[in-house]
């Protein structure tokens, strides 16, 4: 019930936080994520273990990625200053949320550092 309540809190501040930063980036999000999605189809882009993107084929739209990592760096900054936990602790549970709802075939890199198509 308590790990339940802890689970709650931070999805809930982290949806809070990243709602609130989001809009500062210079691109329409929707279509970074569109791009983004693209991207992690092709195999270009993964799902690091630090919830960032990270390139596994040639660079391609790197100022996207960039502005998107940009983004999440900001937002978990927030929560981790919310909720008074380490930016380490909150981009490791962000990077499992990210990699469970990336679609099959997609890059993602495990807590050990491999790499491993979902």
């Amino acid at each position: 019930m308590k790990a339940t309540f802890w689970k709650v809190a931070f999805v809930s501040v982290f949806a809070i936080f990243f709602v609130a930063v989001w809009p500062m980036a210079g691109m329409d999000a929707g279509k970074r994520l569109a791009i983004i999605k693209a991207l992690k189809i092709e195999g270009v882009v993964g799902e690091n273990n630090k919830g960032y993107l990270e390139f596994k084929g040639a660079p391609k739209a790197k100022e996207v990625v960039d502005e998107e990592n940009s983004v999440r760096k900001k937002a978990y900054e927030a929560v981790a200053a919310s909720t008074k936990v380490s930016v380490g602790q909150v981009s490791a549970q962000r990077a499992a949320q990210l990699a469970s709802e990336s679609p099959a075939g997609t890059w993602i890199q495990l807590p050990d550092g491999r790499w491993a198509k979902k």
